[in-house]
């Protein structure tokens, strides 16, 4: 559930849309965007999702 929060701030930071613009896509590509909202939101999460389950793994929580 966590690594997916890291995924949907991703995807906030890179999305350009009509009526939201993140504020990574506009330093990108200023005064419109560039949408790499789907791709930062899968590698966000993937990094989280790594890290978080080594954590799990190595405190054996459950």
């Amino acid at each position: 559930m966590l690594s997916m929060l890291f995924g949907l701030f991703g995807v906030y930071l890179g999305a350009a849309q009509v009526y939201s613009l993140g504020p990574l896509a506009y330093f990108l590509n200023p005064p419109h965007g560039i949408d790499i909202g789907f791709e930062l939101g899968i590698l966000c999460a993937g990094i989280a999702y790594f890290f978080l389950r080594n954590i799990e793994l190595k405190t054996n929580f459950k």
